[in-house]
């Protein structure tokens, strides 16, 4: 099948100019030890690699280049460049993490193991191409059926299988079939009245007049030989280990898919809070209005959320939150008896994350919505809104698993809506409070 009815053609390779080394290298084997320029830039392209912000990545990595080739900064170039959809330069990049001078951390072994996981990536996220060259010219062509087309000389991508490729003019027809492989690159000859299909390997030049000639090039070594090559022996009995100098750690993370939902948890203390309570009353004797104040009793609250990222460049989650504060409860030297119960918000939220590397982050909440108090003590129900923000930091336990601690503070404003005029006590409750929140995150 044509993937989304023949793209554009991909951008053709870069060519990246090898440039002189500016590291020095280690005692063992060659291996390079990135200076702290190269190793602060690699930090921040696998930051910003984590947060989807490819095209960000892809600079970072390309100015650590800049100070030395190294294999982890290949690698981590060609995440980039494959998060932000250039396969191209993603595949010419990733051929370089093999010839490039390797890092003493992580192991070799490692990076080619990240590297063979990387083009299995690309095999599934990169289609093919093909170039059809027509004779006659004004030929026209359909593939698998699609079409017509022009055919006149521009790449048709095309997902890795076999396709049909049928060229008409004046009544005639030829029709061949040809098998792509993932990331293949193929120019094909199309003639009326021929009954073979030739094929040309993209990367080699084509001059007027030269006839064709086999090439025979030389076989490049698979991932697993590479890896066979670099395991390292263990010493034998009596022999003195190699010693390794220490080194800082220095290695490109791996690819963070976006995830777009979250679901978590908190349970909050309540640190410290006050209210403001107004009571309005009117009978046929009496009319009068009493004004008191008092403490947020209420001890904890317990807050459930989901929420939604709708974009890949930035970590940012809205979507619905439910606070539950189980025993509403304000101290006062009021009289009169203040509603206690169950206190719900239904609010809605935006959660903006940044991380700090690898396992931290700091991340801020900003939430708005009604607040519904449940009183067995008041007839009349009580209502009203909220509103509410966050800061906290967050730690990655595992991949979609975070703890987080947080200061967070509310505002809420609540009535029982009565009517003065008939003979109903009006109350309002207007309270703010700061609360100590602890959580759980999870990122399916």
């Amino acid at each position: 099948m044509i993937m989304d009815r023949l793209l554009p053609a991909l951008v053709t390779p870069l060519t990246l100019a090898l440039l002189a080394p500016a590291v020095a290298l280690a005692q063992s084997g060659g291996a390079v030890v990135p200076s702290s320029a190269q190793s602060q830039l690699l930090q921040e392209g696998g930051v910003a690699l984590k947060m989807g912000d490819f095209g960000a990545s892809a600079a970072r990595y390309e100015e650590a280049l800049k100070l030395g080739e190294l294999n982890v900064a290949y690698l981590g170039l060609a995440r980039a460049q494959l998060g932000g959809g250039r396969c191209d330069e993603a595949s010419a990049s990733l051929a370089r993490v093999l010839s490039a001078p390797r890092a003493v951390n992580p192991p070799v072994s490692e990076v080619l193991k990240d590297a063979a996981a990387l083009r299995q990536d690309m095999t599934s996220q990169c289609p093919a191409s093909v170039i059809i060259q027509c004779s006659p010219v004004d030929m026209s062509i359909t593939v698998d059926g699609l079409g017509p087309l022009p055919c006149d000389g521009r790449p048709l991508m095309l997902l890795p299988g076999e396709h049909v490729l049928r060229g008409e003019r004046a009544g005639e027809r030829v029709e061949q079939v040809v098998a792509l492989g993932p990331m293949e690159r193929r120019h094909v000859d199309l003639r009326l009245g021929d009954a073979l299909l030739t094929m040309i390997p993209a990367e080699r030049p084509e001059r007027p007049g030269d006839p064709p000639v086999e090439v025979e090039r030389p076989r490049k070594p698979t991932i697993d030989e590479l890896l066979a090559e670099e395991a390292v022996e263990e010493p034998k009995e009596g022999e003195p280990e190699e010693a390794i100098p220490a080194v800082r750690e220095v290695s490109a993370p791996p690819v963070d898919p976006v995830r777009r939902w979250m679901l978590g948890a908190q349970i909050a203390a309540i640190v410290s809070g006050d209210a403001q309570i107004e009571r309005e009353f009117f009978d046929n004797l009496n009319e009068g209005f009493e004004q008191s104040s008092g403490e947020d009793a209420s001890g904890v609250l317990i807050e459930i959320f989901a929420g939604y990222r709708f974009s890949r460049r930035y970590n940012l989650f809205f979507g619905p939150k439910l606070n539950v504060t189980p025993e509403f409860r304000i101290d006062t030297t009021d009289v009169n008896a203040i509603p206690t119960g169950t206190m719900t918000d239904l609010d809605f939220f935006g959660m903006l994350t940044y991380p700090i590397n690898e396992r931290f982050s700091l991340f801020g909440t900003l939430e708005l919505g009604m607040s519904f108090l449940s009183s067995e003590s008041d007839q009349d129900p009580i209502d009203g809104a909220n509103f509410g923000g966050t800061g906290g930091l967050r730690f990655d336990l595992r991949e979609n698993l975070s703890l987080s601690v947080a200061l967070k503070g509310q505002a809420y404003a609540l009535s029982n809506n009565a009517d003065v005029f008939a003979n109903e006590t009006v109350l309002n409750i207007a309270g703010s409070r700061t609360l100590l929140t602890f959580g759980v995150t999870f990122a399916p």
